[in-house]
């Protein structure tokens, strides 16, 4: 993301409040907070133990604050939300307004789909993520997507861990990596379409 977004990122994720949504609908939490110095740990290295992995996000996730970020034709859509852990987490929406349809169920398969949608967990002040994840499966329908803002649900939705990319989005699978999964995400970025 240009260093103009960065900064507008970093003042949504301090903006969150310091209040927790409390834990998922299964009663579950995550394994704790970022490293003591505040650095992210080695995205690309596997996290060999399961119950390590974070297990953030909300059966009805509190969104705070959002933005649209324009690269034209890529549309870059953020919320702020505050995990059931209590770290200041983010849903990221990232679709090409050239190929992207409204109105239609589509796999969001990161790597070949013209929309997926990314999780990033425990970001620090520098804006990066302890562990980043990307939609590896499910089935998303776009209410609307343009300039203004972005808007759909997320239905079976897998996310797996990957690496930082181009624009900070989505580079590559960690093999090993951990998942989420999320039966059913709505969620509104930005405004509505004109």
């Amino acid at each position: 993301m240009p260093s103009t977004t960065r900064v507008i990122v970093a003042v949504l994720v301090a903006g969150c409040g310091g209040s927790a949504n409390g834990v998922d609908a299964n009663g579950n939490g995550a394994d704790g907070p970022a490293t003591a110095d505040g650095s992210a740990p080695d995205a690309s290295t596997p996290r060999p133990d399961a119950a390590a992995c974070p297990d953030f996000v909300a059966a009805m996730p509190e969104f705070h604050d959002s933005f649209m970020a324009d690269d034209a034709p890529l549309r870059i859509g953020v919320r702020a939300f505050r995990g059931t852990d209590n770290t200041g987490d983010l849903l990221v929406a990232a679709f090409d307004e050239t190929q992207t349809e409204t109105g239609v169920d589509f796999d969001p398969v990161f790597e070949t789909a013209p929309a997926h949608l990314e999780l990033w967990w425990n970001v620090n002040a520098d804006l990066i993520p302890q562990m980043q994840f990307a939609t590896i499966s499910g089935s998303l329908n776009l209410t609307y997507a343009c300039p203004t803002g972005v808007a759909g649900t997320l239905t079976g939705g897998v996310f797996q861990q990957v690496t930082p990319g181009g624009n900070d989005l989505a580079g590559a699978r960690v093999d090993g990596g951990c998942m989420v999964t999320v039966p059913s995400l709505t969620f509104v970025i930005g405004d509505a379409c004109p």
